[in-house]
């Protein structure tokens, strides 16, 4: 058991280290300012890698306790540095130096408090939950700040938790603004790979809670097959980026339209430039253009992409991607009774879509059957 144990981490430290490197030497692009959140992010990520690399090194030859604080610090520094990495991917622009320091300063003060008691407290080894249940052991400064600590770090993970869920939840949003067709399979992949980190993050609690060496060699083994994936997917993050910058970064208004841009749609005027946009989208069928984006249909309609957005959110009461959804699925629908034996996938691309799964994912939401379905009744009918 010992020996799998060893070897576990002799593994997970060459694979971090290497890991490390990587992202700490990976080239950037200097000539893109909006990429800034992403180099100083992945600067994070690569410090993540290479602390936890130089922590599993001489872990062994710590005594094994419960609350240890090399455990807090470094659990603690890990819940730091992947949830912001986690949240630049979601949110480029928000992770800032000042938002770094700000997210690790209940670290340092956990940490400067730890340390200067210390001196005047010594140094408890807690080797079993016994020890927390005697009133002499958890009266002792030491002994209380980790169980203090352990409970900041908690609470420190939830809080990153529920930044990034509200920052993906406005990214999907804004998604939903601005594609007519949504792939957010690298989205997903995010998400997964954040509830991943929080599934590490808990159980990680637990099995060095258990002091147990085959649990912990397991542990192992889930943080290198996820640390892995993180560190390639943030390598790819560049090429992701280029599609998700549009959705990030507003097209900013221009200056003379902004006063006009806050009342339209809300006015008889803006009604009537909707109508007639609305009319043109309808009768030139820009609606079935293949990867139609809000941008794109804005600069064929010669309005900006502001407006447009405002027009749409305002006269139709829905999003981008729901407006032109309802436009393609009405199409459908009329297809389907003029032409009953149109394969889906020609009626797929006929309508614009780049894969029929989309098309019967937004006809199931808009007509609440599937387009076979649909199908079926028409045949009844007749």
């Amino acid at each position: 058991m010992s020996h799998l144990f060893e070897i576990s981490y002799y593994i997970l430290i060459g694979v971090l280290s290497v890991l490390g490197l990587v992202l700490f030497v990976l080239p950037t692009r200097d000539d893109d300012p909006r990429l800034e959140g992403y180099k100083m992010s992945v600067r994070l990520m690569a410090v993540s890698f290479l602390s936890l690399a130089l922590y599993c090194s001489f872990k062994w030859a710590v005594p094994r306790q419960l609350f240890s604080f090399y455990f807090l610090l470094m659990a603690h520094l890990q819940c730091n540095l992947l949830g912001m990495g986690h949240i630049n991917m979601v949110a480029p622009n928000k992770v800032t130096k000042n938002y770094v320091w700000l997210n690790i300063l209940p670290l340092l003060c956990c940490l400067f408090i730890y340390v200067i008691s210390l001196p005047f407290c010594g140094l408890t080894q807690l080797s079993s939950y016994g020890m927390l249940r005697d009133p002499e052991v958890m009266q002792r400064p030491e002994v209380f700040l980790r169980v203090l600590w352990m409970g900041v770090y908690l609470i420190n993970t939830v809080y990153v938790a529920l930044v990034f869920f509200r920052e993906e939840k406005a990214y999907r949003r804004n998604m939903r603004n601005y594609f007519s067709e949504i792939d957010a399979r690298a989205l997903s992949l995010t998400r997964w790979s954040f509830i991943f980190a929080l599934c590490v993050a808990v159980v990680t609690v637990f099995i060095t809670a258990s002091l147990h060496p085959v649990l912990s060699a397991a542990l192992n083994g889930c943080i290198l097959i996820f640390y892995t994936t993180m560190a390639v997917f943030y390598i790819q993050y560049p090429t992701i980026f280029s599609q998700m910058e549009p959705v990030i970064y507003e097209a900013p208004a221009e200056p003379e339209a902004v006063a006009e841009e806050e009342i339209t749609g809300r006015t008889s005027e803006g009604k009537e430039q909707w109508t007639a946009i609305r009319l043109r989208i309808v009768e030139e069928d820009l609606f079935l253009r293949p990867g139609l984006t809000l941008e794109s249909l804005a600069r064929e309609l010669a309005v900006s992409r502001t407006r447009m957005s405002r027009l749409i959110n305002t006269c139709e009461q829905v999003n981008f991607n729901t407006f032109i959804n309802r436009l393609r699925v009405r199409r459908a629908c009329e297809l389907m009774r003029s032409q009953p034996d149109i394969r889906f996938a020609e009626l797929a691309e006929k309508l614009g879509y780049a894969d029929v799964s989309n098309f019967h994912r937004s006809f199931k939401l808009l007509q609440g059957k599937t387009p076979r379905q649909f199908r079926i009744e028409l045949e009844k009918r007749k």
